[in-house]
């Protein structure tokens, strides 16, 4: 018997697994948006005068965050990241929350093929180049704002 695992295996490596330059290249676009995020909280904060706090943390979610994403046709890849707040640091309602990263990301909005939209459980960003769906999930230290996955550890304590 002929065993070819050798060749299936160069073949998915090449042309089915994303593989690490592409997957730098993602995780770059994920950056400078979640840099715009920041400098928007930051023009949204100087503008009202009032305090909008950066998310502590952010986790990769879904098929980025498994490394289970593959090569997909003209690089259309969606990448989900939860964006972790403090609780006192986002508004007690959650489309106000998913409102005020919309806000922020359009202040600095960049090669966006159309506006941030605040859904009804994410904000979604679609970029002109590489990613054309971003999902933000906000999640508040005691109940998800609005998940697109389970995600993120002790955040899972209920729904707002």
């Amino acid at each position: 018997m002929f065993d070819i695992s050798t060749n299936l295996q160069i073949f998915y490596d090449d042309h089915v697994r994303l593989g690490s330059d592409r997957r730098a290249q993602l995780a770059g676009h994920r950056d400078s948006n979640l840099a715009r995020i920041n400098g928007g909280l930051d023009d949204l904060a100087e503008d009202s005068g009032c305090p909008r706090p950066h998310p502590y943390d952010y986790k990769n979610q879904g098929g980025y965050a498994m490394h289970t994403l593959n090569q997909a046709e003209e690089n259309d890849y969606d990448i989900d990241v939860a964006l972790l707040f403090n609780k006192e640091d986002l508004p007690s309602d959650p489309l106000a929350a998913r409102q005020r990263v919309r806000d922020a990301l359009l202040r600095r909005s960049g090669n966006f093929s159309k506006d941030p939209e605040a859904r009804t459980n994410a904000v979604t960003v679609s970029v002109r180049k590489w990613i054309p769906r971003r999902f933000c999930n906000l999640s508040n230290m005691g109940k998800w704002l609005g998940t697109v996955h389970a995600g993120a550890r002790e955040h899972r304590l209920g729904t707002a």
